[in-house]
């Protein structure tokens, strides 16, 4: 589902699409990756309030990777807020962005503790920082279980970028894969959010283009327009001919359906139904 506006459609990107345009985002900011976390952080802070007000209780699970950098400055705005915080995490961090990150939000008095295999503590609210968009293959035997023990939470949870476990490229899910109620998108949206089970695993999709991200030039300077778009609703009404009220069959065409091998009638009957309706 997209929260987005249904007055056009709107591009999607790839995920060499979307390194291109962090490394463009960042080259922006003077070559500094963490600032782009920072504004990372913020958006996901600003969202997360706005949605759920009255969570008072926020478990942030993080990765060793920058998405978990951008969670670790989640909790540190939350916590700062007043906001009841903690960390739960798959290991220390591995980037340095993502240790300076867990570096505040420890100084910001949230308490951060390693995943050890037993079910989550209570929370309001649970925000996905595990994975993002790194995903090669399906979630190592760790992660998977703490992907099991977010899904085996009763709180809602928000993912920030995408549902840890989701290929971004396709919406394929190759293994254990977060089932979340919103999903906050940073930089441009992403193709892997709707296609394939990724419309189910992301629940509501919202973009944070953080100031920076958007989809770009090429470096010759000539506009390229996106290959991929999500069609809306509004447009893809515009896009059908009126019909006449006194329209009929006669007047829409023919179709001939070739099919129904012995004992493999259902499809081609579906089809001549779909036809039929249309």
């Amino acid at each position: 589902m997209l929260d987005w506006p249904d007055s056009t459609d709107h591009p999607i990107a790839s995920l060499a699409e979307i390194r291109a345009i962090e490394s463009r985002a960042i080259a922006e900011l003077a070559g500094d990756g963490f600032a782009l976390m920072q504004r990372a952080g913020v958006a996901a802070w600003q969202h997360a309030r706005v949605v759920y007000p009255a969570a008072g209780s926020w478990l942030v699970v993080c990765g060793v990777g920058n998405n978990g950098g951008d969670g670790y400055l989640l909790a540190a705005h939350a916590a700062r807020a007043g906001r009841q915080v903690q960390v739960a995490r798959l290991g220390p961090p591995k980037s340095a962005d993502a240790e300076r990150a867990a570096r505040i939000c420890a100084s910001d008095g949230v308490a951060i503790r390693d995943f050890d295999g037993s079910p989550l503590p209570p929370a309001d609210l649970l925000v996905d920082a595990l994975l993002g968009i790194g995903l090669e293959s399906s979630p190592r035997a760790e992660a998977a279980r703490l992907i099991d023990a977010i899904n085996a939470h009763p709180a809602p949870v928000l993912a920030l970028d995408v549902p840890s476990g989701l290929d971004v490229d396709n919406g394929h899910a190759p293994g254990a894969c977060v089932r979340a109620a919103r999903t906050l998108t940073f930089l441009a949206r992403k193709q892997g959010l709707h296609t394939g089970g990724g419309i189910s695993h992301a629940g509501i999709v919202t973009l944070a283009d953080l100031g920076v991200g958007h989809m770009q030039p090429d470096d010759t300077g000539q506009d390229q327009p996106p290959a991929r778009r999500v069609l809306m609703t509004t447009r893809a009404s515009a896009a059908l001919p009126l019909r006449p009220v006194d329209d009929h069959k006669a007047l829409r065409g023919r179709a001939l359906l070739i099919g129904g091998d012995l004992g493999m009638g259902g499809a081609i009957a579906l089809s001549g139904a779909a036809c039929a309706r249309g």
